[in-house]
């Protein structure tokens, strides 16, 4: 048992990488700086939707049109938006105590483009046309964005879910991101066969 969950953890990281690639390769041409992957953590069972405390932070949450009832958070930490800023724009916001506007609508471009690079990869191994939503960005404590991502339309107690964390670093600094994805369980055994959610 305790192979199959590697197996799948590992699969959800080969697709994780693939996805996160494309990202790198796409926020390069159009950012400021030159992105590079630092690192990628993943994990695929239950427990990958356990909150992820109370640091201050911003969430990027996405629903998807087609089968399998996706839903997706990307999470960044507040510390991280300075990096953030001064990579894709080349310079950074003045400090606020909340995040202002224009660093909501950074956070969303971001996360726009990371997420549609995992839609992309799960698309084509699907084989099914997935539509995602307009971003809706919520700010606050990162586990306040966790409980209203799973609270919110579409996702429901038996879903299962992949999260990974990855560092993206670039010559300005480098910004630490979340992704979760919870979907229908027959969703989830299409691109993992193995299996490894409970």
């Amino acid at each position: 048992m305790r192979k199959e969950k590697n197996t799948a953890t590992d699969a959800w990281h080969e697709l994780a990488s693939e996805a996160v690639t494309r990202s790198v390769a796409k926020l390069s041409r159009i950012s400021s700086g030159s992105w590079t992957i630092k690192d990628i953590e993943a994990a695929v069972n239950s427990e990958a939707l356990r909150a992820p405390g109370e640091e201050p932070g911003a969430g990027v949450i996405f629903t998807v049109a087609g089968p399998g009832s996706l839903r997706a958070l990307l999470t960044f930490r507040a510390r991280d938006v300075e990096a953030v800023s001064r990579c894709f724009l080349g310079y950074s916001f003045v400090k606020m105590s909340s995040m202002n506007k224009a660093e909501e609508l950074l956070v969303s471009e971001v996360g726009n483009i990371l997420f549609n690079s995992f839609l992309s990869v799960i698309s084509a191994r699907v084989g099914e046309v997935m539509l995602p939503s307009v971003p809706h960005c919520i700010q606050g404590g990162l586990d306040i964005i966790d409980t209203a991502f799973r609270g919110s339309p579409g996702v429901t107690r038996g879903d299962a879910a992949a999260r990974l964390r990855l560092t993206l670093s670039c010559k300005d600094g480098e910004a630490e991101c979340s992704v979760l994805l919870a979907m229908e369980k027959a969703l989830f055994y299409r691109l993992f066969p193995t299996g490894g959610a409970s």
